[in-house]
């Protein structure tokens, strides 16, 4: 066989073209083994950040039940993950969350919250209504990405607790939306 002697050329434009292939096809493979190999998460950086983040929810808890114990109350286990506790207030369990009102919202160390909405109008519309019937101090107070409908508040416990009492025996059959119970919601404004 003979060689075609246009093809062979260096300048030809069939080596120019097959030399272009070649070398975007090279390009991308570079680009695509650089791309597997070099950011890949090991099981050392899985397991730091899982260590951080359990010790930071170590110390939550511990801080929470030293707040509870230095206001003479006793805690129980988490009941679900949004942090709501039981708490023990004068021989009573009761439901609470320790969370933090903006400072102009002027809530009282221990509030008491008969719904949590995540929607602000469903919040407000209800806080209207229960400011209607009955209980003049409520409000729509947001927290995090809640919205707690907050009835009344009090610097004690035994005061909340009053308020708690209040609202179950005028309203027995109140439907606590996003919430177990009643809860006692401690930390006030800050």
């Amino acid at each position: 066989m003979t060689a075609n002697p246009e093809r062979i050329q260096p300048g030809s434009p069939a080596v120019i073209k097959t030399a272009g292939l070649y070398f975007i096809m090279t390009l991308l493979l570079l680009t695509l083994l650089s791309g597997l190999g070099g950011c890949k998460p090991t099981e050392k950086n899985y397991r730091s950040a899982y260590d951080v983040a359990r010790e930071k929810r170590e110390r939550d808890e511990r801080e929470r039940a030293a707040r509870q114990e230095e206001m003479g109350m006793t805690g129980s286990a988490i009941l679900d993950q949004d942090g709501v506790t039981t708490v023990n207030i004068d021989g009573r369990d009761m439901y609470a969350r320790h969370l933090n009102f903006a400072r102009a919202d002027s809530v009282a160390d221990y509030a008491v919250s008969v719904a949590t909405f995540r929607m602000s109008s469903n919040a407000i519309a209800m806080a209207a209504d229960l400011a209607s019937g009955g209980y003049p101090e409520t409000r729509a107070l947001k927290s995090g990405e809640r919205w707690f409908l907050i009835i009344g508040s009090d610097s004690t416990p035994a005061g909340a607790l009053g308020i708690a009492d209040g609202f179950s025996a005028s309203r027995p059959d109140w439907q606590y939306v996003g919430q177990p119970g009643i809860i006692m919601v401690i930390g006030g404004s800050r």
